[in-house]
């Protein structure tokens, strides 16, 4: 009989301690590895993952192979790893980690190839990045990039015709009136879109420096798991994009609430999350 690794993180251990039945729970199963993790689509969930700066020590064990499950490439593998890598160097934004991640992605593809001088290239990487970052020139060349204000309407367009389950959110003055407000986003010329941005990129500033700052991991966290549970970053990171834009998806609609949402005894930090 043939074992694989077996990874379980921190956040997934402390869940099945207080919810042991949990249909949250989820097996990740391929020939060649197993990863535990949790279903985000409750508050409990999203709580275990964004409120714990370890959640993702990861416990190694070996577990019987599974002989029908499908075989995750070492490419595959390996990148998913050099990106998640990436999210943990220090004093980055997450939105400074996106970027990162991008340039890993392109240079990851301008190295085709499957082989073993091919991989070890591919894990070195996110070291280069750090020595960026470290030198302060990934911060200058991300600050250099011009707006977007085509994609930003468009995602502001896209959350107005989402669909909210807004009986998760918290009691707030703001849970009567953002129902409202949301679907309004889509009607939006594009001379009031482009106000609607600017309200939103200072609204959040404020957010982050009153809400996240003092909690960084919370969004890295989201990234994170994103990523592990994803497995993101196969075929050299054709899920990227969607991972992006629902991390802008968040942000927004994080900046439309109000300071009552993020009370820790609400869990108003964690309910946006729940389902994305």
């Amino acid at each position: 009989m043939s074992f694989i690794e077996c990874y379980e993180p921190e956040y997934v251990r402390n869940f099945m301690t207080q919810y042991p039945d949990s249909p949250l729970y989820i097996r990740k199963v391929w020939k060649n590895e197993i990863r535990l993790s949790l279903m985000l689509t409750e508050p409990e969930s999203c709580e275990a993952v964004l409120n714990d700066a370890r959640a993702f020590d990861l416990q190694l064990t070996y577990r019987p192979a599974e002989e029908n499950a499908a075989e995750l490439s070492a490419r595959d593998a390996i990148v998913n790893q050099v990106i998640l890598s990436t999210l943990t160097l220090p004093d980055l934004t997450p939105e400074l980690s996106l970027y990162a991640i991008g340039i890993l992605l392109s240079r990851a593809s301008k190295m085709p190839g499957r082989d073993g001088d091919i991989l070890a290239r591919l894990t070195t990487l996110p070291q280069a990045l750090a020595d960026h970052a470290k030198k302060g020139t990934l911060q200058a060349q991300f600050a250099q990039l011009p707006p977007v204000p085509q994609l930003a309407r468009h995602l502001a367009t896209l959350l107005g015709s989402f669909t909210f389950d807004w009986s998760i959110l918290p009691e707030s003055p703001r849970k009567t009136s953002l129902p409202l407000q949301m679907p309004l986003l889509a009607l939006h010329d594009a001379n009031s879109e482009a106000l609607v941005q600017q309200q939103l990129q200072a609204q959040w500033q404020t957010t982050w420096q009153q809400h996240f700052a003092t909690a960084p991991w919370m969004m890295r966290n989201w990234l994170i798991y994103r990523v592990y549970h994803e497995v993101i970053g196969q075929a050299d990171g054709a899920d990227y994009c969607p991972l992006v834009c629902d991390f802008y998806l968040i942000r927004t609609l994080i900046s439309f609430m109000d300071a009552g949402w993020f009370s820790a005894a609400t869990g108003g930090y964690f309910r946006p999350f729940c389902g994305v």
